[in-house]
């Protein structure tokens, strides 16, 4: 975090490097901000606070000033009261630089004070977004894109593993592993595929887990298999790989169930 100490004593020397390391202090802070909440796509606005459409009466329609989040930057739209026209003419967000000019002590001016505001127009809803316009129809709540992101991180997807020797991802139960957000335990599905299929005598190696989702002892797993016997052993080593145990069970490396589960270390 930028910070200053003024408790020295002497004269704070207040100048434009100050100013500077203060206006990029603050924008670190809005970006921060801003990433913990999740688009539902880059052409969907997120509304901070207000940009909420009401019946304003007499057939126009209010959309309420706000702070928004478009493609990773804050800004602030003033709100508007419009009647709608029909047609393919729809509301959108101009984005617009206002720059006001400062007269400075030697006499001189300069366009030096910037304020970005978006304003409300009347647009054919078939025209593009861009960073300096977005439908309005499409904001999303705020509130909204952090629940997505949370419930997203609470649950996150299975991860497709990278296949050691012969094994590849079957095509109607592929193996796949994952670890929930805030959790120890880990869960991998499928079924083994091998494109050589074969009988296993000794252990196997079907993948590794990254780190962070070993166990911390060897685990092992009797599970069903499909072909030649009617179970196999699935060991998982405290590296992280994922095998056929065929010192302790002879199977085939195919079509065997990896449906297992169990705490990391």
């Amino acid at each position: 975090m930028r910070r200053f100490d003024f408790t020295i004593a002497g004269g704070f020397p207040f100048d434009q490097d100050v100013l500077k390391h203060m206006q990029e202090g603050y924008i670190e802070v809005l970006q921060a901000l801003a990433g913990a909440f999740r688009n539902e796509s880059e052409d969907v606005a997120m509304a901070i606070t207000g940009i909420e459409f009401s019946d304003a009466g007499g057939g126009d329609i209010e959309i309420s000033p706000g702070f928004y989040l478009w493609r990773g930057k804050v800004g602030y739209f003033e709100g508007a009261t419009y009647t709608p026209p029909g047609g393919a003419l729809e509301p959108f967000a101009v984005i617009y630089e206002n720059a006001v000019s400062l007269d400075y002590f030697d006499g001189t001016s300069h366009n030096a004070k910037f304020h970005d505001i978006a304003e409300m127009e009347l647009i054919d809803g078939g025209d593009p977004q861009s960073d300096t316009q977005f439908k309005l129809s499409l904001v999303r709540s705020a509130r909204w894109g952090l629940a997505i992101k949370t419930l997203e991180e609470m649950t996150r997807p299975f991860a497709t593993p990278v296949f050691a020797g012969f094994y590849v991802a079957d095509s109607l139960s592929p193996i796949k592993y994952k670890r929930d957000y805030n959790s120890n335990t880990v869960v991998i599905k499928g079924i083994t595929k091998s494109s050589s299929p074969s009988s296993v005598i000794a252990n196997d190696v079907i993948f590794t887990l990254p780190s962070g989702m070993r166990p911390a002892e060897e685990q092992l797993f009797v599970v069903w298999s499909t072909t030649n016997t009617d179970h196999a052993v699935i060991r998982i080593k405290a590296n992280g790989e994922v095998s056929l145990a065929g010192d302790l069970m002879n199977t085939s490396n195919d079509g065997v169930s990896c449906n297992v589960r169990f705490d990391v270390g």
